[in-house]
């Protein structure tokens, strides 16, 4: 654990246990619907005790990302859904409806799922209705009746809400978010709120979800608001005060923020000095070791039982005697590929048997560089695929010779500590990594055998570390010692773990308040 945690799991330490002794047994529980229903509308009464089966607490888990959504995003929070009842809270998911299934609600062992369907083009342009109907009447003769009218308005409202859209367009479904969570409060009685982003209209949802149902809200940022890298459009004009705005309200409402880089934690502390240290808290990313005993242990593919699934197309690609690299995920923005291309051109230009024997694998959505890659990966033995399910992807890596992952590098990126990067540490093999050097990747990296870590610019550097990787596994040290103590740490049980300990301390501290505030008025 980092110095800059250490005040805060100690805090968290310190009131934890008295949270604890609610818990019933581990292990999921199915929904429960016998709680009563209260019919009042409005805010829920925050001093009604909480109607929860087997004395375990209830937490209101909102995010837009949940599968059958995919992306690490999705996966982080699925993984803390499945694992949070063995810590004695059920989650219930508020969510995005997907197309396929508007408005079905879903439910599995471990958590209840309530999708949100956001409000139509024809349901937002009901308003206007009534003059469509009269202007049509005049139009009509010259062939613009009803219709013509509602699909000239409908893009332009498309557009509108496109302009307005602040953070996200998941800011539209806010109404009918809060509606739903107070309805499923009134059957469920949470104990606490947690939101995670991006998308960071998340968090807005679980402001106003705070403010309706005065529950204590913990907030999960992924990725950094007013810095975030990827986002343009935020670093100017009224989006720019905008997202301040709203990251700043939402830090002085919400009782903890967590974010998943220990420097991530750090610019909040620095932003935001008014706010006690031990509000702040890093749970990072993880993998679990359970989906790689999936793709180890499945029969279905080319492999054996014992031997890893890669996807049939895939699966010469990782044949033994060849020296495959193996990048999972898509690129973007100043997530580039040229330099891990240009790299490879220059280690399999060696000689002739690297040419034939070497590979590069892309695995993942190439967007805007699709067009740069095909023109860098010209003659080159350079495999680009679309994107595999999440255990395909896990075979693959714990196949490859080597796992490539590439980083952006700028302002806003420190803390930018990717999914893959801890999925390829389960998987054991060298890691060539191409991360700033002042990042949570490299800080993180620079501590295990087997990762090589150089600039995202160092073409030099990325050329000589597939030098050395390739040099270990023609003598057969390929496999990367790993302390399975250490990475406990950074699997998905231990995190769900992490975010138990937190949600015991803000519902514990909750409770006492309200008991003080009871006893002070009585």
């Amino acid at each position: 654990m980092g110095t800059r945690e250490t005040d805060s799991a100690t805090a968290l330490a310190d009131i934890a246990p008295c949270a604890r002794h609610r818990r019933g047994g581990a292990g999921p529980a199915a929904p429960i619907s016998r709680f009563p229903d209260r019919r009042k509308a409005g805010r829920c009464d925050a001093e009604t005790p909480p109607a929860n089966d087997n004395d375990k607490r209830t937490v209101l888990v909102i995010a837009s990302r949940f599968p059958p959504a995919t992306g690490p995003g999705a996966l982080r929070i699925s993984k803390m859904v499945r694992y949070l009842p063995d810590s004695g809270w059920r989650p219930v998911v508020l969510t995005v409806a997907p197309p396929s299934s508007a408005g079905a609600v879903t439910n599995d062992a471990s958590a209840w799922v309530e999708p949100v369907v956001a409000a139509t083009i024809a349901e937002r342009l009901a308003p206007l209705t009534p003059l469509i109907r009269a202007v049509s009447r005049l139009t009509s003769p010259l062939g613009r009746g009803t219709d013509w009218w509602y699909r000239g308005l409908k893009w332009r409202v498309e557009r509108l809400e496109e302009r307005l859209s602040m953070p996200d367009p998941g800011v539209w479904r806010l109404r009918r978010a809060v509606r739903a969570a107070q309805r499923l409060h009134r059957r469920w009685r949470f104990d606490a709120i947690y939101s995670t982003g991006m998308p960071f209209s998340d968090h807005l949802i679980a402001w106003a979800v705070q403010r309706a149902i005065r529950r204590p809200w913990i907030a999960e940022f992924r990725d950094p608001w007013v810095e975030y890298a990827h986002a343009p459009a935020w670093r100017a004009g009224w989006r720019r005060r905008a997202a301040r705005l709203m990251e700043r309200a939402v830090v002085r409402r919400a009782r903890c923020i967590v974010s998943v880089s220990e420097e991530m934690t750090a610019r909040f502390r620095e932003r935001y000095p008014a706010v006690a240290r031990d509000r702040f808290v890093t749970i990072e990313n993880g993998f679990d070791p359970t989906d790689f005993e999936r793709a180890l242990n499945d029969d279905h593919g080319s492999c054996g039982p014992t031997e890893p699934r890669a996807a049939d197309c895939l699966a010469e690609c990782f044949t033994p005697g060849r020296f495959t690299l193996f990048h999972a995920g898509s690129f973007y923005a100043g997530r580039r590929p040229e330099v891990l291309v240009r790299a490879f051109r220059r280690f399999a230009s060696t000689d002739e048997s690297r040419r034939c024997g070497a590979l590069l694998v892309l695995c993942g959505r190439m967007g805007e560089h699709a067009a740069r890659l095909a023109e860098l990966a010209h003659g080159l033995p350079v495999v680009v695929h679309d994107p595999l399910p999440h255990e395909q992807v896990l075979a693959c890596m714990t196949r490859a010779s080597a796992n490539v992952l590439v980083m952006a590098d700028g302002p806003g990126t420190e803390g930018d500590a990717s999914t893959k990067l801890y999925e390829y540490l389960g998987a054991a093999r060298p890691i060539l990594a191409l991360a700033p050097a002042r990042g949570a990747a490299a800080r993180l990296l620079r501590s295990f055998p087997g990762a090589w870590c150089v600039p995202p610019d160092d073409e030099d550097g990325a050329l000589a570390a597939m030098e050395a990787i390739f040099r270990r596994v023609r003598l057969g040290e390929a496999d990367v010692p790993t302390d399975r103590t250490r990475l406990r740490r950074w699997t998905r049980q231990a995190q769900a773990g992490r975010l138990a300990e937190v949600l015991d301390a803000v519902a514990c501290n909750a409770f006492a308040a309200r008991m003080s505030g009871i006893e002070a008025s009585g």
